[in-house]
């Protein structure tokens, strides 16, 4: 707390300086000097609030600011060791038997969500901020001595990597209680899945099969000459064509991993771009024979 006071009444300090500094120049009679330049070539009168943040964080000898992507800036405190936590490096530097503690850990809460007919009992907020948060609170015993960005990565590794936490209505739970533990399993039976994860269908459509899905799919794309967004095409499905595309039902639990199956080479691709992940008609060529081995073939049935 201290420390924190004594860099503000810095800052202030340098800010009323600077301010006076300022105003002397624009009372010197004769003076045609421009007003000083601020970054990104403002001037000091109508410099944002920001890039006076950073001219102050510049003249402090307590910080040290470095330039990053996109325009921002970060300001380290020059006597600490920048040593930070990458919570989005899929590296795992944790050893088998920490998972295990944190997978029977998140095993027992879904016990006692079940012996609670309650699913929402012990879920972590969404996010992985707020989850890691309240998490730490918790004190499990295998995050003794875990800094709040340690266990930030471990959330997240938690999630995309070991299946041992999922979602469920937007709240973090044990796997076993996520939707997408429900959606595996209703693809495992070739059963359609309702919301939460529910088997079913939510709706009364006509829930389509292969033949009609790849014919509902090129039917789609062809209409829209366009690529479509891969969150949009289920919907899409639903409002023109009165048909329910459940990827559980095609034996797959996530709407990525139907369209990249090889029925749909031929009609479709899915490709990321700077508008997030996009449903494309297939080449001409997608899902042909190459022209050389349909050649080599023709000559063995000619022999």
């Amino acid at each position: 707390g201290g420390w924190q006071q004594q860099q503000q009444q810095q800052l202030q300090q340098q800010q009323e300086e600077m301010n006076r500094k300022r105003m002397a120049e624009q009372q010197q009679p004769g003076d045609r000097r421009s007003p000083p330049e601020h970054p990104g070539g403002l001037s000091g009168r109508g410099a944002s609030a920001g890039q006076h943040l950073r001219q102050l964080c510049e003249a402090s000898a307590s910080l040290r600011v470095e330039s990053e992507e996109g325009g921002e800036y970060s300001a380290l405190l020059t006597d600490r060791i920048p040593d930070f936590v990458d919570i989005y490096s899929d590296d795992d530097d944790y050893s088998e038997e920490f998972w295990r503690a944190v997978a029977v850990y998140f095993e027992e809460q879904a016990d006692e969500a079940r012996r609670a007919n309650d699913t929402s009992a012990g879920a972590l907020p969404g996010g992985r901020y707020a989850s890691s948060r309240e998490l730490l609170e918790r004190q499990p015993p295998f995050l003794r001595g875990k800094c709040l960005g340690e266990v930030c990565k471990i959330v997240q590794l938690a999630i995309s990597q070991k299946q041992i936490l999922g979602y469920l209505d937007g709240a973090v739970v044990p796997y076993s209680l996520s939707t997408s533990m429900a959606k595996r399993e209703c693809a495992q039976r070739m059963q359609t899945c309702g919301e939460a994860g529910k088997s079913g269908s939510a709706s009364d459509m006509t829930v389509a099969d292969w033949d009609t899905a790849l014919e509902v799919m090129q039917r789609l794309l062809a209409e829209k000459r366009a690529p479509v967004p891969l969150s949009n095409i289920k919907r899409l499905f639903r409002s023109k064509f009165n048909t329910e595309l459940s990827e559980t039902a095609l034996g797959h639990s996530k709407i990525s991993g139907l369209l990249a199956d090889s029925r749909f080479g031929s009609i479709c691709e899915v490709r990321l771009d700077t508008n997030g992940y996009q449903v494309h008609l297939a080449s001409q060529d997608a899902g042909r024979p190459d022209s050389r081995t349909t050649a080599a073939g023709d000559r063995r049935q000619a022999q």
